[in-house]
């Protein structure tokens, strides 16, 4: 079990994160994207044309699943990702992305540039400690959690001239990947 948040710099190699910018430009941005229906929860955007299955995500899937592994302490099984925008005045809510232990969730940074005055953090509630973390959005870096946990990404500030870019992959322990399957198809995710 994971105890506190982790954060790896350096996620992907940058030849694959320079191609991930291309995917990305080579896609369409649409308004309309919630990670979770709640009806209080503006808008963000989501890359329609870049579904989960494209090799791309299940290559970098393969990178994080390497590296988060070393702190999990047992093989994960690969089983969403999810593609979120958000620009100046766009903010998603605390959630949970799933409430099955044993699932972990991974927050990649995945715009080109960023500038520590523009905001944009990704934020989760620590439960060992029982306070708030707050972590930078760096390109190219990540946050791993336990899906249970309270988190969100917060909305650039007025400063940003560019979209705060995430991929949200999720993994789970195996013994549980045929169930997390069925929750996943059931669950009507706005992507």
């Amino acid at each position: 079990m994971l105890s506190k948040p982790i954060k790896i710099k350096n996620v992907v190699p940058q030849h694959l994160f320079d191609s991930l910018q291309d995917e990305f430009d080579h896609s369409g941005w649409s308004l309309g994207n919630k990670s979770y229906n709640q009806k209080w929860q503006r808008d963000g955007f989501t890359l329609a044309d870049l579904p989960a299955n494209r090799p791309i995500i299940f290559n970098i899937a393969s990178y994080i699943k390497l590296k988060i592994q070393r702190y999990i302490k047992h093989d994960l099984a690969f089983i969403r990702a999810h593609v979120n925008g958000y620009v100046y005045g766009q903010t998603g809510g605390f959630h949970q992305d799933f409430v099955e232990h044993r699932t972990y969730t991974f927050i990649m940074f995945t715009h080109e540039n960023w500038n520590m005055q523009w905001g944009g953090e990704f934020v989760c509630y620590d439960e060992s400690a029982q306070d708030y973390k707050f972590f930078p959005a760096l390109p190219n870096t990540g946050v791993l959690i336990p899906s249970d946990w309270d988190h969100y990404g917060a909305a650039p500030n007025e400063y940003a001239n560019c979209m705060r870019s995430t991929i949200g992959f999720s993994f789970c322990d195996p013994s549980i990947k045929e169930y997390m399957s069925e929750v996943c198809a059931q669950v009507k995710y706005f992507t």
